[in-house]
């Protein structure tokens, strides 16, 4: 379920992200994730946490808290609507303690400025920044023309069974109407927009988590880096295994994990995995320590 949640929330972001902007008044914008929902979906791809240089413990709170409220957003859409704004306003004054209280206040402004580009010029719908900028009505009937031919192209996109095909495509298309909306602003307004986002963010987002990087926020490898630690573990091939209670995607007798960049210190992740044994269920738990470095190996079945 968290897993769809999220999904639903990522796919939504990069249609933002492409970018996808409206004219002030227009009638027919559709429902999108905004405020600290974005921010925290951002936060869970790994080239966000990477540019925030978000080390293994906060990574780990991250992953545990949206994982959270994804299932609380879930679980609110069966509500009624007057419920489900009620529900809404909570998780949001939830997700804006998460971050003052575990986000420094240089990462809380690069993240700001994050955010603000991978929602694009989705920015410029807003009344405040209409009118901060300036723009003219030509300008809003262009950006609702790009909207629109972006919409049609990210459609087909998202429909790609390839994903090499589909990141690739997908970076062309942002590319291409960052160009366009560029071309569009004056000298003026292309300087107040760089005051608003700051350094252009480089780093390289996935429709869905895990892609190329094993589960969440390890990655499959085959080399302890000086910075990070590697999880060796073995067990019956058809066990599932979870980390802190978060479901893997890895298969087969030996699956390897490679931490986030870790500072000096011990670390620890709690292992689980259960698996059929002459048609019986079996359960194993085991809490593993790790320091920046290390190859740690974990036996389940043993």
């Amino acid at each position: 379920m968290r897993r769809d949640a999220m999904r639903t929330f990522w796919t939504t972001v990069l249609m933002l992200a492409v970018p996808l902007v409206v004219t002030a008044d227009d009638k027919k914008e559709p429902i999108a994730p905004e405020g600290t929902t974005v921010k925290l979906i951002l936060l869970r791809q790994k080239s966000v946490q990477d540019e925030l240089k978000c080390d293994a413990d906060l990574v780990k709170k991250i992953m545990t808290f949206t994982n959270k409220e994804a299932d609380e957003y879930s679980k609110s859409l069966k509500l009624s609507e007057k419920e489900r704004e009620k529900k809404e306003k909570e998780l949001e004054e939830a997700n804006t303690k998460f971050l003052t209280d575990n986000l420094t206040a240089a990462q809380r402004k690069r993240l700001d400025q994050i955010t603000l580009q991978v929602t694009g010029l989705y920015q410029l719908s807003r009344p405040d920044v209409v009118k901060e900028l300036e723009l003219t009505d030509k300008q809003q009937k262009k950006i609702k023309e790009l909207r629109t031919d972006a919409e049609k192209q990210l459609k087909e996109i998202a429909s790609s069974k390839e994903r090499k095909e589909k990141h690739e495509k997908l970076a062309k298309l942002r590319e291409k109407n960052y160009e366009e909306i560029d071309s569009l602003l004056t000298d003026k307004q292309k300087e107040k927009v760089r005051e608003m986002v700051g350094e252009r963010f480089k780093g390289k987002l996935k429709f869905e988590e895990g892609e190329d990087e094993g589960d969440d926020s390890l990655s499959q490898d085959n080399k302890a880096p000086a910075d990070k630690a590697i999880i060796v573990v073995k067990l019956p091939d058809n066990a599932k295994l979870t980390i802190d209670g978060d479901a893997t995607k890895a298969t087969g007798p030996e699956r390897r994990f490679v931490t986030p960049s870790l500072k000096d210190g011990t670390y620890s992740y709690t292992f689980a995995a259960t698996w059929l044994e002459s048609g019986k269920k079996q359960k194993q738990e085991k809490k593993v320590s790790f320091r920046a470095g290390q190859v740690v190996e974990v036996v389940f079945g043993d």
